[in-house]
């Protein structure tokens, strides 16, 4: 094929091909046809691109040679492609939603990185990530997103490139402990939707839902091109003071800002749901088992070899617990999964959350399951809102239950008039790992945990 050209302001221009576009990326991509391009032409920079051109053509460019760093991008830009296939991170999908594109190529590429690890290809370790040039934070100034968005990157490919492996080091030295921390829960959010998505546990569209959670929560702490903001000041390692962070519960498109010293959790509501329904695995709850050795209980077992034996009943225990599942808009409940996972823990205490009907700025908590009763979940929309606003409190009465305990949600959390900040975040945060809780990303992956226990 001939090599495309750049051309002017108008756009791509290309020499007419002396054959048809190839269709190895189409095969990756589920879509096609794409037009090959060299992508130092483009830019010196750019070492590969998958991407869209405004008149709709799709363009994929990577170096043809077999050198590690070249393999790598290959094993990315292939990456990128082969999650399009099944609906994750289509192009642009974040920005339309408020998230810079400093932001959206981030945390794409941090999920493309591990997913192919996943996968098994390893080869794309050796990505050829080139480092800023700082020594520390504080040389970005108004710009902290940049070191963030680096440490992110890193992830999985540092140790490939000494200079980056070293900066990436003084970057998180000279960072605040508190704002670190919550870096590093996100990676690690980012990091599971990737392992999730190897092997098939979870679907493209509701990994586009974490992952904007995600570019979110990081552009609302620490800012973008859009809207660049200082790093809270703070001693490294010490932690930090407010900062301020972007409205609403989609991210804005435009960029508002409200001071964090105004935003706390809202106040909570504890009522009564009506109980009317049976859970239907309610016979889980018997207490004796059929065994060798114990009270002579199922005598018509005791025909062998008809039956197995197991004529005498031993007691066991029937697990107990608490959930508490976070029934905002975000989270997209399902009534009928919603009412599986409130029959498939027989012994557990279930209750939701959310804010009030109709406002944002309070919230109401009701027990949906217990002792064998269960909330007609269809009823659902008639005592819960579509906002957050009350997740501390909520994960304080889970802190009160008796254990094990798990917490269902997306990890959106917010506050009064459904914003979300820096504090409310940490917060959150800090209650679930006090109180040793389970959080699961969806009511899915919930059901899933309990039909194990």
């Amino acid at each position: 094929m001939s090599k495309p050209i750049l051309s002017n302001s108008k756009g791509w221009k290309r020499k007419r091909p002396s054959q048809s576009p190839t269709v190895l990326p189409s095969v990756s991509a589920g879509t096609g046809p794409f037009t090959l391009v060299d992508p130092k032409a483009l830019s010196p920079t750019y070492g590969g691109i998958t991407g869209t051109l405004s008149s709709g053509e799709r363009v994929f460019g990577v170096p043809k040679d077999s050198t590690a760093s070249s393999m790598a991008i290959r094993a990315h830009e292939y990456g990128h492609l082969a999650l399009e296939r099944i609906k994750a991170m289509k192009p642009g999908e974040l920005e339309k939603a408020g998230i810079s594109p400093s932001w959206s190529n981030a945390v794409t590429d941090v999920v493309v990185n591990h997913y192919m690890m996943g996968v098994g290809v390893r080869e794309v370790e050796k990505l050829p990530l080139e480092p800023l040039g700082v020594k520390s934070m504080e040389e970005l100034g108004e710009r902290p997103y940049l070191g963030v968005q680096e440490m992110l990157r890193s992830s999985g490919i540092e140790a490939a490139n000494p200079r980056l492996e070293r900066e990436v080091q003084n970057l998180r030295t000279s960072f605040p402990k508190r704002e670190l921390e919550l870096v590093n829960h996100e990676l690690v959010e980012l990091r599971d939707i990737a392992a999730k998505l190897a092997y098939g546990d979870l679907s493209g569209p509701e990994a586009n839902k974490r992952i904007f959670k995600r570019a979110r929560n990081l552009q609302a702490l620490f800012g973008s091109e859009l809207a660049p903001k200082p790093l809270p000041t703070g001693k490294p390692g010490a932690g930090s003071g407010s900062g301020t962070t972007p409205g609403g519960v989609v991210a804005p498109t435009s960029m508002e800002f409200l001071s964090e010293s105004r935003i706390k959790w809202g106040k909570m509501s504890i009522i009564d749901l009506p109980l009317t329904g049976v859970r239907k695995v309610k016979r889980r709850l018997k207490t004796l088992r059929k065994d060798y050795m114990g009270g002579f209980r199922f005598p018509l077992h005791a025909l062998i070899p008809a039956f197995d034996g197991k004529c005498f009943a031993v007691k066991r225990r029937v697990k107990g617990g608490a959930v508490l599942v976070d029934l905002s808009g975000s989270m997209g409940v399902d009534n009928e999964v919603l009412s599986a996972l409130l029959s498939v823990a027989p012994a557990s205490i279930v209750a939701g959350y959310s804010s009030k009907p109709g406002g944002p700025h309070a919230g109401v908590l009701g027990v949906m399951a217990e002792n064998g009763s269960a909330f007609d979940t269809s009823d659902r929309e008639e005592y819960f809102g579509g906002g957050n606003v009350v997740d501390g409190p909520a994960l304080d009465w889970l802190a009160q239950q008796a254990g094990p305990k798990v917490w269902v949600s997306d990890g959106g959390v917010t506050g009064i008039g459904d914003h979300q900040t820096h504090e409310l975040i940490l917060d959150a945060a800090v209650k679930v790992k006090e109180m040793g809780a389970i959080q699961v990303g969806s009511l899915t992956e919930a059901v899933e945990l309990l039909s194990q226990q």
